[in-house]
């Protein structure tokens, strides 16, 4: 066993000070730790220097300073590990979700929006917030903590843009341009001038600074300055669904005729499934909200699954009903619509097409009113 003098333990607890550890009740404790060791293991003839150093180097991986930033760790925030290890499942969970859901829509396949909505929330509201509280413990300058903290927010906002554009809400371009705005004029220079200064970070911050800079020109180039115009066949759709109220108005004390209420109804069911579709919205309506958010969309891919395909076939039976029950003259025109078009051929048509289509059918029948039409 080896006996270590008051001369060696002083030697240590220097070298220990030397190595950036300050808290004396650490430093203490690391001295404690290493003598009884070396008295244990080191023999009596043996070289007591190297085996110090080669003991010390154990308890860190690049400098003896990780303990004591560890112990703080420790100390003012109890639960760092947890949220550590929650930090890290949550980037998971969000980046799996994210591109499951991605991979849903574009195969046009149900659940696509609710793992969209829950990987940006768990990015957005769990892994950034998470890894800003973390990495401001390592930080000592203020001014990092706020770069760190504005940057956490552009990324939230910029989350929250992409997630309301996705689901078609009010409100993703003044969020998107907030966040350029933050992005490009407050957290970029401010990150830049505070990178540069430090010549272990220089190039570092260059690089980085590029490729953000670059990112939000791609990002800025896609970004309509001014809100899209809305397609003549959106307009279209929409001065038909007003006459048709008009014409309803009127109608409204004749006795519609059963079959052609059927038809009605199969019409509003499928226009109802085709706007939600396209606007999120479960309502038929045709205020300008709604129309700008209005896209267009292949029914080749729409009536691939969900229950369109089920509307469209029960409207088309309604329709073949009212034609079979009424005079040549007055029946439902249904040659070059979505009515007499193959399932094959749909991608020829829009949502749009078929809106225009569908309310024209009920025109037709607002204007030729079943009350006054003779019955076969």
């Amino acid at each position: 066993m080896y006996c270590i003098t008051d001369k060696q333990v002083d030697y240590i607890l220097d070298d220990i000070r030397r190595n950036g550890i300050e808290m004396e009740d650490l430093q203490l404790n690391l001295l404690d730790h290493i003598c009884c060791i070396i008295e244990q293991q080191l023999e009596e003839d043996g070289d007591f220097e190297r085996f110090y150093h080669a003991t010390v180097r154990q308890f860190y991986k690049h400098d003896l300073h990780e303990i004591e930033e560890e112990t703080i760790n420790l100390l003012t925030f109890k639960n760092f590990y947890q949220m550590k290890k929650f930090m890290l499942m949550s980037g998971l969970f969000s980046a799996v979700t994210f591109i499951a859901g991605s991979f849903f829509k574009i195969m046009h396949w149900p659940g696509a929006s609710v793992m969209l909505v829950l990987a940006f929330f768990a990015f957005s509201l769990l892994f950034l917030p998470m890894v800003f509280v973390l990495k401001t413990k390592e930080m000592n300058q203020l001014r990092d903590k706020w770069i760190l903290g504005l940057g956490t927010i552009a990324g939230i906002l910029y989350c929250a843009s992409m997630l309301f554009n996705v689901m078609h809400w009010p409100g993703a371009r003044i969020i998107w341009f907030i966040t350029l705005i933050l992005s490009a004029f407050v957290v970029l220079p401010l990150y830049f001038t505070a990178g540069v200064r430090r010549a272990e970070t220089r190039v570092n911050t260059i690089v980085t600074s590029v490729l953000i800079l670059g990112f939000l020109g791609v990002q800025f180039t896609l970004t309509a300055l001014r809100p899209p115009a809305t397609r003549g066949d959106i307009y279209t759709y929409a001065r038909n669904e007003l006459l048709l109220d008009n014409l309803s108005k009127q109608a409204s004390n004749a006795t519609v005729n059963q079959l052609a209420a059927n038809v009605n109804a199969a019409c509003n069911e499928l226009k109802l499934s085709l706007l939600k579709e396209a606007t999120g919205d479960s309502a038929l309506r045709t205020d300008d909200h709604t129309l700008a958010h209005l896209r267009q969309q292949s029914l080749q891919a729409l009536f691939g699954y969900g229950n369109k395909l089920a509307l469209l076939n029960a409207l088309k039976s309604s329709v073949n009903n009212y034609n079979a029950a009424v005079p040549a003259p007055v029946q439902i025109p249904v040659a070059n619509t979505i009515l007499d078009a193959p399932l094959n051929q749909m991608g020829a048509y829009s949502n749009i097409d078929a809106l225009n289509n569908i309310v024209q059918v009920q025109l037709f029948l607002a204007i030729n009113r079943p009350a006054t039409v003779a019955m076969r």
